[in-house]
């Protein structure tokens, strides 16, 4: 599935990473039924003293699907199988896990004095009054949007983009362009668990001989000979962990290393291109968000562990996505960018 770009702010750029860290979206093995431990039926999730209703979830939803659904031209499948979910699944997911993200960081910086100043205040207010007045009829039908709803939503938002800033605008971002290299090689693997290792060696050892005798091309040969389907592949050297990732990148442009042995296998590997520069650039800016995402972790999850959190199962497994056509707004967050805007 294409990743959208319409909704990318330094905070939503920051969300998978923190979750992939600590797993911290709110989460929760107690069923819910009714009002159960302070969650009514309207209620989605609550982290500390911060809830988020059923319309504020369906609100961020809608946007959500809206621009998944403009990747795809306008039209998508959302009951196709996606792994072991659905398009659909992975969507309305994807939607709870980003909001009790953000409203976790928004109760963590009202505890840490983070506020939000007058003139804020009334570009949430005249923004979300915007917003709400471009909705169509069946929009407000499915979100059951108000003034206040969005309110609150950007609310938290900006809460937690001022507090992610805040406590990571003192992160070393220095980053070199070694230390954030990406290379562009053809891999060539064959799997000794299947083959004999000595002959699997003197075999990539053929090809490595015949290659550079002109004989052979090393593209051909690596989809005749490697157990790996993807033989043409860029690496991370921050990333590159095994020892034929490493040695991959002691290659010039157009080299063949040595035949590494491993304990999966044996791989032969071609150096294409020894610095992919905009991929360079773009490792160097995830390796600066990981970074900070690492420090603030530490914070963020000191404050999950601490407050109660809970989810209100019963009431997320009611939300669905619009299967309505003039269900189609996209401006939550291109909105959102003006009330951030200096």
């Amino acid at each position: 599935m294409k990743k959208t770009i319409l909704r990318t702010t330094a905070i939503l750029s920051a969300i998978g990473m923190c979750i992939s860290f600590s797993g911290c979206e709110v989460k929760t093995d107690t069923p819910l039924i009714g009002k159960v431990a302070g969650l009514s039926k309207d209620e989605a999730f609550r982290v500390g003293d911060n809830t988020c209703t059923v319309s504020e979830l369906k609100v961020v939803l809608m946007d959500i699907q809206n621009d998944y659904k403009n990747d795809f031209g306008g039209n998508s499948d959302w009951k196709q199988k996606m792994g072991d979910t659905t398009v659909g699944d992975f969507i309305i997911n994807k939607a709870e896990k980003e909001m009790s993200v953000i409203y976790a960081m928004a109760a963590l910086a009202q505890k840490n004095g983070v506020t939000l100043s007058q003139t804020e205040k009334d570009k949430i207010s005249k923004v979300a009054a915007e917003y709400v007045g471009g909705l169509s009829q069946s929009e407000l039908a499915y979100t059951e949007a108000s003034t206040d709803v969005v309110e609150k939503i950007y609310t938290n938002y900006l809460l937690a983009d001022k507090l992610y800033e805040k406590n990571t605008s003192a992160v070393d971002d220095t980053v070199s362009d070694e230390d954030a290299r990406v290379i562009s090689v053809i891999r060539i693997f064959i799997d000794t668990t299947k083959t004999d290792s000595k002959k699997a060696i003197e075999e990539l050892n053929h090809v490595k001989k015949q290659v550079e005798n002109g004989y052979q091309d090393f593209l051909v040969q690596a989809n005749k000979y490697s157990d790996k389907k993807e033989v043409e592949i860029n690496l991370k050297k921050n990333e590159a962990k095994q020892p034929y990732e490493v040695a991959a990148f002691d290659l010039n442009e157009g080299e063949i290393g040595s035949v590494i042995e491993q304990k999966d296998g044996a791989y032969l590997v071609k150096c294409i291109s020894a610095y992919v520069e905009g991929a360079t650039q773009k490792n160097k800016e995830q390796i600066i968000i990981s970074n900070k995402v690492k420090n603030f972790s530490v914070m963020y999850d000191k404050f999950i562990k601490d407050n109660g959190n809970d989810i209100n199962k019963d009431a997320i497994s009611e939300i669905k996505l619009s299967t309505d056509k003039n269900v189609v707004n996209t401006e939550l967050f291109k909105k959102y960018q003006a009330i951030k805007a200096e």
